[in-house]
């Protein structure tokens, strides 16, 4: 018992906690098939919420790899995940109904449409490949007419109608505001049709705009910087909007007509899933391979085949001698006669009776 022999203070710490937190020790790898999120890149997901929110909900060609990297999340809270793209026939929901494109991920974005516009991909694409994209509908007011723009159905989420932002009436521009909103048409993302999932309020049609902090407020950078649904890749109308949309603000009027009407309205299209391909899964566990770069320590197989397993082990676990992959037999041999022997057959045959002390095999298929 604590106690003074003259007037004073005592600090004492009293531990309230009722339960140890788990502390994460370990990072997984994981490369399989989502219907959502960017593809043949690395991303880190710390917990299962984050791994909706970025490569989307399972469905029937998904849960087994959207299960075993909530299963390892279950007990741990780092896991490295790429999603395989798969192949010619997966492409990304864009606003041109007669095309068909694939724009992996926010590099090949960057690389090939973020500093030019395309009539061929139209206005906007997903910002992920995948039929989930086709749930996405865009709508842009570009009119500062405030009694027309009352009669727009989204006008409630703003806090009135597009104008001149004040970077652009310094440079002796005008109407250059505009307000975007990207809906949930189909209900795919949200669980409810037409659901708002983002809105872009006063954002400018001036490449060179500037918001009240010294961020670009071009709307395209707005959306680059900022989306996690759409992707612009052309001016809306562009026929009409080119003259002026894109082009610095200095002594500039910006064109508020799209398609000749205040608002422009797409709801994106042939967006596809395609077909897991293995070459594809290999080469997305191929980016595990670089010591430097990523840093794992369990690398999981999920239900993938022989051919990727015995990549797992031999080319990303053996090289890097830091990591473990974890191998199980395939379904069939599960659900076989005479499981026991079947087992055993496919790590003979289908694994090539490798050897290593860099991988563990189980017994069963989960």
């Amino acid at each position: 018992m604590a106690f003074q022999l003259s007037p004073g203070v005592v600090t004492s710490e009293v531990d309230l906690t009722t339960a140890v937190p788990a502390v994460g020790t370990t990072t997984g790898a994981f490369a399989g098939h989502f219907q959502w999120g960017p593809a043949d890149v690395i991303i880190q997901v710390p917990d299962e919420t984050k791994l909706v929110e970025f490569f989307g909900k399972p469905d029937n060609n998904t849960a087994v790899s959207f299960l075993t990297v909530a299963n390892f999340l279950s007990y741990g809270n780092d896991i490295r995940l790429v999603r395989a793209h798969n192949g010619a026939n997966c492409n990304t929901a864009v606003a041109n109904s007669s095309s068909n494109v694939a724009i992996k991920n926010d590099e090949v974005y960057f690389n090939t449409y973020y500093n030019t516009t395309s009539a061929v991909v139209g206005a906007w694409a997903a910002r992920c490949p995948g039929s989930l994209g086709n749930s996405l509908k865009v709508e842009v007011w570009a009119n500062t007419d405030a009694t027309l723009f009352n009669s727009w159905t989204y006008a409630s989420l703003f806090t009135g109608a597009p104008g001149t932002s004040a970077y652009v009436s310094n440079l002796s521009g005008a109407n250059d505001e505009m307000h975007i909103v990207v809906i949930d048409e189909d209900g795919l993302f949200s669980g409810t049709a037409n659901t708002v999932l983002e809105t872009y309020p006063f954002v400018s049609k001036a490449s060179d705009a500037k918001d009240s902090v010294g961020n670009s407020n071009y709307y395209r950078d707005v959306i680059y910087r900022s989306s996690r649904y759409i992707h612009s890749t052309n001016h809306p109308d562009a026929s009409n909007t080119a003259a002026s949309w894109g082009l610095t603000a200095a002594g500039r009027t910006f064109a508020q007509l799209i398609n000749n009407t205040a608002v422009y309205r797409v709801s994106l299209v042939n967006g596809t899933d395609g077909a897991p391909v293995s070459a594809n899964v290999i080469s997305s566990y191929g980016l595990f391979t670089n010591t430097e770069k990523v840093d794992v320590s369990l690398i999981l197989t999920g239900d993938h085949g022989a051919a990727v397993q015995l990549y797992a082990i031999q080319t990303v676990a053996e090289n890097r001698k830091d990591c473990i992959a974890f191998v199980s037999p395939d379904l069939a041999s599960c659900q076989n006669a005479t499981p026991t022997a079947a087992i055993v057959d496919y790590r003979k045959n289908a694994l090539a009776n490798v050897s290593s002390s860099y991988a563990v095999m189980d017994s069963g298929w989960k």
